[in-house]
């Protein structure tokens, strides 16, 4: 799974380590981003999300389609076929996507636990905010 420097502090809130990265950076411990960038270098990418990214390029909403995917990066998914085949089943653009996983967020439900309802039941992001 390869995932960005930009978006490892919401990876780190997807997994539910946040709070202990946190904590280990502010213990002095700054090597632990060095260490993440120095071995991730040349990161291979997955093969299916290789072939999903070719697909969006070439397709007629590919500037949709990024967006919509930038938007599932920002909120800390790496880019593999998983996330793939859940983005695939996401419905919207990327504001209204952003709207319905801030409105799950002011649920009170922790970001950690709304990424993995959001894995086990991606088209919870297709409703519509007053249904949610």
């Amino acid at each position: 799974m390869t995932i960005k420097v930009c978006n490892m502090p919401n990876m780190m809130k997807d997994l539910g380590l946040h709070e202990w990265f946190l904590e280990k950076i502010k213990d002095v411990n700054h090597s632990l981003l060095v260490s993440f960038v120095a071995n991730n270098p040349n990161a291979v990418r997955d093969k299916g999300y290789l072939s999903f990214l070719k697909t969006i390029q070439v397709s007629k909403t590919r500037t949709h389609s990024m967006s919509k995917l930038n938007f599932w990066h920002a909120i800390g998914f790496g880019e593999n076929a998983l996330a793939m085949n859940i983005f695939s089943c996401m419905h919207g653009i990327s504001n209204e996507l952003h709207e319905r996983f801030d409105c799950v967020l002011h649920l009170r439900i922790e970001f950690s636990k709304v990424c993995k309802i959001i894995i086990t039941h991606p088209k919870i992001l297709s409703q519509n905010p007053k249904s949610l």
